[in-house]
């Protein structure tokens, strides 16, 4: 199999803003992701990642830690997690949050690959963090210190920021990524989604994916 028919796609954004929800909607337009998580992530992927993440400070928050060294063999490292059989997928896709922090090692290792950075609003991404019990991060008072910040709502900011700064730095790059809005869907205006699918080379099934999606809409709702 040549290397330039097979189609990389990375989806990657903020904590909480519909990351896994774009990445189910690849997979059930054709993308393999192989081993995957119920936050449709590859299991073994995520532990290379964050392996790279525990040798540079958890989650390159501070400024020392943004400029990555290449990784050698990353590609094949990446692929070798990602196939069950001898060849690798005609498409297929990574999904995860901290991709953004490491684009450079992936960039360099699959610079034809296809980027989908998931965008949600700013107060939306923090009240989502600060609400769900798990995300730590900036609840750690030594780490809001070390940054210089005085609350919790304002260590989220922050870390927008930084996913932020990452992603003009892939576009001075000329990194080919796209951005969505997934809030649109809950008004059932597919239309951007359908877009971004078929501009990753996948199969859109309008009706699969609203019979797919509507149960969750209709609970989000409820709740």
């Amino acid at each position: 199999m040549k290397s330039e028919q097979q189609t990389s796609i990375f989806i990657t954004g903020v904590e909480r803003s519909g990351a896994s929800f774009i990445s189910r909607i690849m997979y059930l337009s054709g993308a393999y992701i192989g081993d995957k998580n119920k936050m449709y992530e590859n299991i073994e992927i995520n532990k290379i990642i964050l392996g790279i993440l525990d040798k540079t400070e958890k989650a390159l928050i501070l400024p020392e830690t943004r400029k990555l060294s290449i990784i050698p063999n990353f590609k094949d490292i990446i692929l070798d997690a990602l196939r069950k059989s001898q060849e690798t997928p005609l498409k297929w896709l990574c999904k995860n949050t901290n991709i953004s922090l490491l684009w450079s090692i992936f960039h360099e290792a699959f610079p034809n690959a296809k980027w989908i950075v998931v965008r949600r609003k700013t107060p939306y991404i923090i009240n989502s963090c600060i609400k769900t019990g798990h995300m730590m991060l900036m609840k750690d008072q030594k780490t809001l210190s070390a940054l210089g910040l005085k609350n919790e709502k304002e260590g989220w900011l922050w870390l927008i920021h930084q996913y932020e700064h990452r992603w003009v730095e892939m576009l001075k790059a000329g990194v080919n990524m796209k951005e969505i809005w997934p809030d649109k869907l809950e008004n059932d205006d597919y239309s951007e989604v359908e877009e971004i699918v078929k501009w990753a080379g996948l199969d859109w099934d309008e009706e699969k994916i609203k019979k797919e999606l509507q149960p969750i809409f209709l609970k989000h709702r409820r709740d």
